[in-house]
């Protein structure tokens, strides 16, 4: 599907204020309480953070996928001190990836790719949590592709519970077809 997380992506916290980039893919560590009841679970007996994702635009400002509820998710800019609020241990990491260092052509194309998406939210589809989330929506902003491995693997855990390998390849698949429609649909 995607070549990116055959690469190691590393989450690095962010020391000081003046590391951070325009373009950079920031995180926080999401609040438990803020998750799906079902995936509660997940978070416990995987013993895995989830994170909130967003891009630097420089001046301590944010764009990212979010609202007051999930319903009412969108496409936003916001100041980093709201975006750090939705954190569950107040600390701010920066996502590397090892394709190098990003060129000011790539950082324009990011730059640009989230001014479109905040001026106009209706070119983005609404939230869900398996296929069009903040980590869907950043990772179309960097890299021109919108795709989520915890959404991934939240679906992959909800189904095992449900019944079993075959129902996991199975729908697996269809929600990546169903995630393409809907962001070809959306004209995104």
């Amino acid at each position: 599907m995607n070549q990116l997380f055959q690469k190691k992506l590393s989450i690095l916290p962010v020391s000081k204020m003046e590391d951070l980039k325009e373009g950079d893919h920031i995180v926080v560590k999401g609040k438990i309480e803020n998750l799906h009841p079902s995936l509660k679970q997940l978070h416990f007996i995987a013993k895995k953070d989830y994170f909130h994702h967003g891009i630097y635009i420089g001046d301590n400002e944010v764009i990212d996928f979010g609202g007051n509820s999930k319903s009412e998710a969108k496409p936003r800019k916001i100041d980093i001190l709201q975006f750090l609020s939705s954190s569950s241990d107040c600390k701010l990491y920066r996502v590397n990836d090892d394709t190098g260092s990003k060129s000011e052509s790539c950082v324009a194309s990011i730059l640009t790719r989230a001014y479109t998406m905040v001026e106009d939210p209706s070119k983005w589809p609404e939230y869900n949590m398996f296929w069009n989330n903040c980590e869907s929506f950043v990772n179309y902003l960097k890299y021109g592709e919108a795709f989520t491995e915890q959404g991934k693997n939240a679906l992959h855990f909800s189904l095992a519970l449900l019944g079993g390998a075959s129902s996991v390849v199975a729908l697996s698949v269809l929600s990546g077809k169903v995630a393409s429609q809907q962001l070809t649909n959306s004209g995104a």
